[in-house]
């Protein structure tokens, strides 16, 4: 699969009726420190997800990390999800977080929104500076994060590149 490296969005914007709606769906209300399972910050807006794209660019990021333009982490969507776990959500918080994000992509797909893991942004949405500039409680860890948009008129989405089926 393409894993998103071709994937670009519209400028349509994801509504905020729709975005409550997947962040509620499985139990993490946005912006609230104080859900069961994590808590889902959202991000609005292409022109600042291209500022804090381009902020991130001076963030090293893991050995061996292919280089992203400073432009593109953010694949210009207009909507960033990210999924913090919780310190008091046990040993499997951050697989519980793994779990959070799925529904979230799933139910995303149902209402017609596209969703792309944005795994190289997760660290730096992780540091204290960004936690505290965005009102994240610095003991949660950044577990996941998406961008959600919708494909420009026409588009095809990703495809896999695979054609075989095992009977």
């Amino acid at each position: 699969m393409d894993r998103g490296a071709s994937l670009t969005f519209s400028g349509r914007q994801v509504p905020l009726h729709a975005l409550e709606v997947l962040a509620g769906a499985v139990g993490c209300d946005p912006d609230r420190a104080d859900s069961r399972c994590c808590m889902v910050k959202v991000i609005r807006g292409r022109a600042k997800l291209k500022r804090l794209s381009k902020r991130s660019g001076t963030f090293p990021g893991r050995a061996g990390d292919a280089p992203t333009s400073p432009s593109s982490l953010f694949r210009g969507a207009g909507t960033l999800m990210v999924v913090y776990a919780k310190p008091s959500g046990g040993r499997y918080s951050i697989g519980d977080c793994y779990l959070a994000a799925h529904d979230i992509m799933l139910a995303a797909h149902g209402m017609g929104i596209v969703s792309c893991s944005i795994g190289s942004a997760r660290p730096w949405l992780d540091l204290d500076e960004v936690k505290g500039e965005f009102g994240i409680p610095l003991r949660y860890t950044a577990a996941f994060t998406l961008v959600l948009g919708y494909l420009p008129r026409n588009a095809a989405g990703p495809r896999s590149s695979w054609s075989g089926i095992l009977n």
